[in-house]
């Protein structure tokens, strides 16, 4: 009846606290997950505020974190029209269909980062397309689902703000850079972006001016302050 996928677990048992969990899920429509490194002590959440925290990347959305039930997964499949948050818009129209989020007290999953794979690697303009596809999915099932509002709208903006400036520093050259800068399909999505917090203010300037020497050096002082970052 579920897709578990839980295979770092101590030993061999499942216990008593994911018994009683699954048991919960079945009759409260509660929608249980394994505890994530970040994760605060909260354990229980409601739709809309976890919905809310899905947007603005504050809980990530992955699938490999959940239990699922089979009869509310249905026709739900993954988007093949994207490769980036595909698990993130999954996630969010299936918790579409729960009432409650009940997050587990342990960590049972372990990650491993492929440094060569296409969320971490490829085409920085391909991956801002498809991450904005998927955002833009998003907003669709919030408006079909009657529960879009200003709110809202300013977590996609700003979701979007801080992955379009992630992204542009992945640019090594300032070539490559004067070439990003030219593809206006990017600048059409970028300019509709109308909510920007105060530490994507500078940033935002430099891009809106197309001032490839600024951003260059924008983008060299990020790696620079990302490497001191890590080292400590």
């Amino acid at each position: 009846m579920f897709f578990l996928r839980i295979m770092p677990l101590r030993k061999y048992w499942i216990g008593k606290t994911i018994y009683h969990t699954i048991k919960k899920q079945k009759s409260d429509d509660v929608l249980v997950r394994t505890k994530f490194y970040n994760d605060k002590s909260i354990s229980l959440y409601d739709r809309e505020d976890y919905l809310t925290k899905i947007i603005s990347g504050e809980i990530r959305g992955v699938v490999w974190g959940y239990l699922l039930v089979k009869e509310k997964i249905g026709e739900l499949r993954f988007d093949e029209n994207t490769s980036f948050m595909e698990d993130t818009l999954f996630m969010f129209k299936y918790i579409e269909n729960v009432s409650k989020i009940y997050v587990l007290d342990e960590i049972l999953y372990k990650q491993t980062v492929n440094i060569n794979s296409l969320t971490k690697k490829g085409n920085v303009e391909r991956k801002i397309e498809g991450y904005f596809y998927s955002i833009e999915k998003i907003k669709e099932e919030l408006k079909k689902n009657d529960i879009y509002n200003d709110n809202f709208q300013k977590l996609i903006d700003y979701r979007k703000v801080k992955i379009f400036e992630a992204e542009l520093s992945q640019i090594r050259s300032i070539k490559s850079l004067r070439k990003f800068l030219k593809n206006k399909d990017i600048k059409k999505y970028i300019l509709e972006i109308e909510n920007i917090k105060k530490r994507y203010k500078f940033f935002w300037f430099l891009y809106k001016t197309n001032n490839e020497i600024l951003l260059y050096l924008y983008v060299l002082i990020r790696k620079y302050l990302k490497k001191i970052v890590k080292r400590s």
